[in-house]
């Protein structure tokens, strides 16, 4: 009877178990993990799946959308060589090309005839190479993007041939006189996006087919049609609706500065059947039919303001699913904004003019109803008199003197002129908790003043109220960035990745005002040093207690003077807790100490996920003192080389 050694055995077991086949998960499947794949962006698909390991790299290869991008060049001397280079490419692109883009040649009015005759050719030369290319294979082209002049009938109609599998289509800053928009999507019946832009010195007029085509003999199927974006154009407003009525998956649409070459008259307008904002029954009529937008912009070129309250009232109630607005009037919204608190968590306002009473106190309390809100961006005031939950600091943005009065004109409760508040009326913050996103302008309703109060005010009471901002725009003209200034405070926002500042003027800051943004504090930085100022510290105190008796933040109370206990700490609140979050030392120069103390006891580092830091000047202004570029971004990446630091002027 033979032995076995262990070793025997062992290679027994192996042998036997060779055979065996352990059953496959999902996950090996090819066809089921190409469909999880399929919902990941590009971005994701490029960098991450394809690099798990080899199987996944050879299922999201093909799901890898290229471009192919096609340039003109009308410079080339050797024009024959060039074109023959240009279609040869382009068939080469496009064999594995998700995505064509085309900049092509704007027509030059100096030499308008020339331009016209390259551009014919460019157009002629790209219909050909798609041509020869779809007599081989289809084309698996799904977006479109094109900066071009074109024409509908000899350019854009053929080329929207061509690609039949089309679900992006992209017009950017182009000039097209006539739009049929109905023809286009018949002609990609795979389309759900779809964003024209004209040109802003275009006149174009949508419309729902080509004049040689009867409308009545048009019909239009169900579209898959998900987001329309119309910027700059006149729009029939029977077309408009022809083709809404046709998209019952539409979740956005935007209308963007809306053309009417007679904008100023309304029965002009009417007559001419062009898309008004005046007329409420288009909008009631499109609520009906595209019941799941949740995306809606809408405003156009006019000098005069076309919805009165009431009708953009109606405008909330009509679409209740909206959580992204869109304006360019602030003054359209900004008085009738409090009824979509609980809804919006998404907006954007800019305004061309200018109206202190808008800016009065209605934004805040919008801000102070609004818990949902994650991204907004406004060109609306915020008064940083209703920053100042106590009080501290007078019209000039310095701290407050025993002379003066406990309610001024500028009291931070006031909303608005002639707004008188109550005593017992509670003290509010910010409810917007989980905003990411903050592009705002910071300002006093008085003379501006370059106060470091003003500053530290400002970042002290973003840094507290909005813990989870990811992108930051502060735009305040007289804005310091000195340590005092508390821009150190910022610090707070541990997920901060984006930090943009646009001031008037020098930013005068030294090396050791920006110590503190090292990702450790170290022995000898100013900022540990700052911590035991006693003549900063005692100027602060000095101040405080010279304030008048200021009762709870959450409350102002009626209570006289006397009422007060000996011991009570002027100007000071023992109830520093507003909606949980703890407001103490709110704008002063002992909120840098308590966040430097926090930081050296428990080591925690400074922004660890920062990607950029701007600093942005304003180009036309008296205050404007010219900075060295280099020096500036030299000192600022001495504290921290890892961060991308930029010093420019805004553009004009």
């Amino acid at each position: 009877m033979p032995i076995l050694s262990p070793s025997t055995t062992s290679i027994q077991t192996l042998r036997r178990n060779k055979g065996i086949r352990r059953p496959l998960t999902p996950l090996y499947l090819p066809e089921i993990l190409e469909q999880i794949l399929s919902y990941l962006s590009q971005t994701s698909l490029r960098f991450a799946a394809s690099l798990v390991c080899r199987q996944w790299y050879v299922v999201s290869k093909p799901l890898i959308a290229d471009t192919a991008v096609w340039r003109y060049d009308m410079h080339d001397p050797d024009k024959g060589r060039y074109y023959d280079d240009l279609r040869s490419d382009l068939l080469k692109k496009l064999d594995r090309a998700g995505s064509l883009e085309v900049f092509g040649l704007h027509l030059n009015y100096q030499n308008f005839a020339l331009s016209q005759q390259m551009n014919v050719q460019q157009w002629q030369l790209i219909l050909e190479t798609l041509g020869t290319m779809r007599k081989v294979k289809n084309i698996q082209v799904k977006a479109l993007t094109i900066h071009d002049t074109l024409r509908w009938g000899p350019q854009l109609q053929p080329l929207l041939g061509h690609l039949s599998l089309l679900t992006s289509l992209s017009l950017v800053r182009t000039t097209l006189v006539s739009l049929p928009l109905a023809a286009i999507l018949i002609s990609c019946p795979k389309l759900q996006y779809v964003d024209i832009h004209m040109h802003s010195f275009a006149v174009s007029r949508l419309e729902l087919c080509p004049h040689s085509i009867d409308t009545n003999l048009v019909t239009i199927p169900q579209l898959p049609l998900k987001s329309l974006i119309l910027q700059r154009l006149s729009v029939e407003e029977s077309a408009l609706e022809e083709v809404l009525a046709s998209s019952p998956h539409l979740t956005e649409l935007q209308l963007i500065d809306l053309y009417n070459p007679q904008e100023d008259f309304a029965f002009t307008a009417s007559q001419r059947s062009l898309v008004s904002l005046e007329r409420m029954e288009l909008f009631r009529r499109v609520a009906k039919h595209c019941p799941k937008i949740d995306s809606f912009h809408i405003s156009h070129l006019t000098k005069k303001q076309p919805l009165d309250m009431v009708k953009l009232t109606e405008l909330w109630t009509l679409f209740p699913l909206v959580t992204s607005w869109g304006f360019t009037d602030a003054h359209w919204v900004v008085p009738s904004i409090l009824t979509c608190t609980n809804v919006l968590t998404s907006l954007d306002l800019k305004t061309r003019i200018y109206r202190p009473e808008w800016d009065m106190g209605l934004l805040y309390d919008f801000l102070c109803e609004s818990p949902h809100l994650i991204h907004l961006k406004t060109a609306c005031m915020m008064p940083l008199e209703r920053l100042d939950l106590e009080g501290i600091l007078t019209s000039a943005g310095h701290y407050r003197s025993k002379n003066d009065p406990e309610i001024s004109p500028y009291d931070p409760l006031i909303g608005h002129p002639g707004f008188v508040p109550k005593k017992d009326q509670p003290k509010k913050i910010w409810a917007c908790r989980k905003l990411r996103t903050l592009d705002m302008l910071f300002g006093r309703r008085t003379t501006e003043c370059s106060s470091l109060e003003n500053s530290r005010m400002l970042f002290s009471y973003l840094s507290k109220v909005c813990p989870d901002l990811e992108e930051l725009t502060v735009r305040y003209r007289v804005l310091r960035l000195e340590l005092e200034s508390g821009l150190c405070l910022l610090t707070r926002l541990r997920n901060l990745r984006q930090l943009t500042v646009v001031l008037c003027g020098k930013p005068d800051f030294q090396i050791r005002d920006l110590e503190w943004m090292s990702r450790h504090v170290s022995p000898g930085m100013r900022i540990k040093q700052f911590m035991g100022a006693p003549a900063l510290l005692a100027k602060e105190q000095k101040g405080v207690d010279h304030l008048a008796p200021f009762t709870s933040t959450m409350r102002r109370r009626s209570r006289s003077i006397s009422e007060w206990s000996s011991n009570s700490v002027r100007g000071y609140s023992r109830d520093h807790m507003i909606d949980g979050v703890d407001m103490r030392h709110l704008g002063r120069i002992q909120d840098i100490v308590e966040l430097t103390k926090d930081r050296i006891a428990k080591n925690w580092a400074c922004w660890t996920m920062m990607e950029s830091v701007t600093v942005l000047l304003e180009p036309h202004s008296d205050m404007f003192t010219p900075v060295k570029r280099a020096d500036i971004i030299t000192v600022a990446r001495k504290c921290r080389p890892d961060i991308r630091f930029d010093y420019k002027r805004v553009p004009n």
